[in-house]
């Protein structure tokens, strides 16, 4: 396997982790754990997440950015398609292209600064997001992987063009939000996905044919991070 997969892979190990699942199949928890960003409940069976793939060259998907309180008053993040596919897997090849609209659905907090920003909103609030697409060696343009720049605020729809490159290592990449200072919580909260670029068995042929699954495990602080004699598991994974 080449240096890139491994980094790839140590990537996702290293993803601060609890048993928060990036994707839920529709029916595997209730509304009341987490509303519009619900997870397994405990006992549950694990699936993989749900995938969009990409068609003659194009994956096009929208994304719709959330935010909820589940049953232990845990803060949870999430991004959700129109019907309701939370942080689905994206699926490309070398060369395709991913549209990807989002629009920032949660309600707007006090609290803003002035930004020398030139993509997306001037000014950051507690409330904003943008998209990283961690590991892929796409352009950091405006509208395509910029994650310093970009701002998409309450209320806001933002489309990012993401040209994947035809000599891009196939294996594992993910997606997440990059807002320098308030990023962590969302990501731990469960606003991240996974990016695949198939292709694996054309630099490691001894892979090919054998069964994939896909699986992300984040941390998030305790809901009583103050209680004494209590583990904090913010970062035990890595």
């Amino acid at each position: 396997m080449r240096e890139c997969d491994l980094k790839a892979i140590r990537i996702l190990i290293l993803l601060p982790a609890i048993l928060l699942f990036c994707a839920i199949l529709p029916g595997t928890a209730s509304a009341q754990d987490g509303g519009r960003c619900p997870r397994f409940a405990a006992g549950a069976d694990v699936a993989s997440p749900p995938e969009i793939a990409s068609h003659n060259g194009v994956l096009r998907a929208d994304f719709r950015y959330y935010t909820a309180l589940d049953s232990r008053n845990r803060t949870l993040f999430c991004f959700a398609t129109p019907d309701g596919v939370e942080s689905p897997t994206l699926r490309v090849n070398p060369g395709d292209t991913i549209v990807l609209k989002v629009t920032n659905y949660l309600p707007p907090t006090p609290g803003e600064m002035e930004m020398n920003i030139r993509c997306g909103d001037r000014v950051m609030t507690p409330s904003s997001v943008n998209i990283h697409f961690h590991g892929t060696n796409t352009s950091p343009l405006c509208g395509s992987d910029q994650s310093i720049r970009t701002l998409i605020n309450s209320g806001q729809t933002f489309t990012y063009t993401v040209h994947i490159p035809k000599d891009e290592p196939p294996g594992l990449y993910w997606y997440h939000p990059h807002v320098h200072g308030i990023s962590s919580p969302a990501v731990q909260g469960g606003a991240s996905g996974l990016i695949v670029v198939n292709g694996i068995e054309n630099i490691q042929p001894a892979v090919a044919g054998l069964p994939e699954r896909l699986l992300i495990l984040r941390d998030q602080p305790l809901a009583s991070p103050g209680r004494k004699k209590q583990p904090q598991p913010n970062w035990d994974v890595s």
